[in-house]
């Protein structure tokens, strides 16, 4: 969505992309790891001045284009079955991570520290600042899970028992189980609704919040990804322990793991990144970090790329959670979604995957780990946006000697829009699941534009495609086409790998 860029707003994008999935792109053709060296394709230095603008360089990001191209996308990352026809040596994996992470600085899509740990390959690459110390945004939410786990574990919670006993006073959210809300399930609202936003900062106003606010659905019905409901969890937290959140974490979970530079944001020894984006001519804009205590639970905790190694190696030894609760943490907890307990679990070909990702303002994190193979992939990023999607799937690729699914090169030429086609697009769009997020399409004298919040900018469609193109953010929609009657649902697609649903709110006249 809109929010990346010098002068746009971050807040949808931010609460798109925190912690959702990495996507993957669409399959247009692969290329083989083993003797190319993926770049992006050649274009146009209008675009490119364009994209440099907002934060994409040398105009469309890689994931992008194969939207474009494909106008489609998987809800996970696929690899081809057979096994690559001959091994190459760590120096070359070691080379092509170098040229591909390289490629994206110059791109000014990344400017961090990714590290990669496994049994045959390691990897520590870095390019900027040192990032000792870092907001890790969502990638918080899999110590919440645990930290509850913990209480579960020790016999102080029922993991399938109600919430309402921990709550000030009854309301619609008091029959959400643990289980529900560790797995974002539990009805909550994304965000805490703006009218106790102030009273963020304490737990038990947090917990006020939660007994009086309207769930969106039944609790256990459906997904509806809360920052609100994890930080509802780090109140239990508190309540059941007895200690202050931050202390908890630091006690139960840090010390235990030997974390030393990992602990909520406020509380952190050393200086803490800040994140940035790129201005109108290229140049890094600080970007304030937000009011941290605020985000208890879901996104206040602050460390490093070698903390959450050792946090991975100390949670697969058992010796933070017992294993039956590791493995109930690390597996889905409904068929209609890959979430586990403050982890996704997804895939890679026919390897298990446990990934998170983390969106704060001008900062990017990215969290993968390979159970069954004993790989971890950590990427910290200062700069944002980072074709987190494309990452995740070029990494695992090389790593893993997969073949790569790459874009092919494409023309972004584009036709004139019939009135017909502009009045079955036009209407309101609300994010699926979340109604409060909306973008509105309407037709003008002279062109269709998009309204998302609160700018406006142009639509063109792409020659032969179901797609329009967001002149400005150089982002896309793809749209099916009903046999007659308005659109009735849209994909909106971003530079970061996103692809975020939309359906018609309003009923249009016919």
């Amino acid at each position: 969505m809109r929010g990346y860029s010098g002068r746009a707003s971050l807040r949808r994008l931010e609460r798109l992309a925190r912690g959702r999935p990495a996507r993957t792109l669409p399959t247009c053709g692969h290329v083989d790891l083993r003797q190319t060296v993926i770049k992006m394709p050649p274009l146009d230095e209008g675009m490119a001045a364009s994209a440099r603008y907002h934060g994409t360089s040398r105009s469309l990001g890689f994931a992008l284009l194969a939207l474009i191209a494909c106008a489609r996308s998987t809800a996970e990352t696929t690899a081809p079955s057979e096994p690559p026809a001959a091994e190459f040596s760590v120096d070359e994996k070691r080379e092509r991570v170098e040229n591909y992470l390289n490629g994206l600085v110059e791109q000014s899509r990344l400017r961090g520290r990714v590290l990669i740990r496994g049994p045959d390959f390691e990897m520590d690459w870095s390019s900027g600042p040192s990032l000792d110390v870092i907001p890790l945004g969502s990638l918080t939410k899999q110590f919440t899970a645990v930290a509850i786990l913990q209480l579960v574990a020790e016999g102080a919670l029922q993991l399938d028992g109600p919430i309402a006993p921990y709550l000030p006073h009854a309301g619609p959210v008091g029959d959400a189980t643990f289980r529900q809300l560790l797995s974002h399930r539990s009805g909550l609202p994304p965000e805490i609704p703006d009218e106790f936003a102030p009273t963020r900062r304490d737990l038990y106003k947090v917990a006020e919040a939660a007994a009086d606010a309207s769930l969106r659905s039944e609790p256990g019905t459906e997904h509806l990804y809360s920052n609100f409901g994890y930080s509802l969890l780090a109140h239990v937290v508190e309540e059941v322990s007895g200690q202050p959140w931050c202390e908890r974490l630091a006690s139960a979970l840090f010390q235990p793991a030997g974390m030393s530079n990992t602990s909520c944001c406020d509380r952190a020894r050393k200086s803490v990144s800040v994140g940035h984006t790129l201005g109108p001519a290229g140049d890094l804009m600080p970007q304030p970090n937000p009011d941290f205590p605020a985000l208890a639970g879901a996104g206040d905790v602050c460390g490093s790329a070698e903390d959450l190694i050792n946090w991975t190696h100390v949670l697969s030894a058992d010796s933070l959670l017992p294993a039956e609760f590791r493995t109930q943490m690390r597996t889905r907890q409904a068929a209609d979604h890959p979430y586990g307990m403050g982890v996704f679990v997804s895939s890679f070909g026919d390897r298990k995957l446990i990934q998170h990702t983390g969106a704060l303002p001008g900062l990017r994190t990215l969290y993968l780990h390979y159970p069954e193979d004993g790989v971890t992939i950590i990427l910290l990023s200062d700069l944002a946006p980072v074709p987190l999607a494309e990452v995740e799937e070029v990494l695992s690729s090389i790593v893993f000697q997969s073949s790569y699914v790459a874009p092919s090169p494409i023309s972004l030429t584009t036709e004139p829009m019939s009135p017909e086609l502009d009045s079955r697009l036009s209407g309101n769009y609300h994010l699926a699941g979340d109604p409060s997020q909306t973008i509105l399409i309407e037709a003008t004298e002279s062109s269709l534009v998009i309204l998302d919040d609160g700018v406006r900018s142009e639509l063109q469609k792409l020659e032969g495609e179901q797609v329009l193109l967001i002149v400005e953010t150089k982002e896309t929609i793809s749209y099916t086409l009903p046999a007659e009657g308005p659109v009735r649902e849209l994909v909106y697609h971003t530079v970061e790998g996103w692809n975020a649903p939309f359906v018609r709110l309003d009923s249009p006249s016919q």
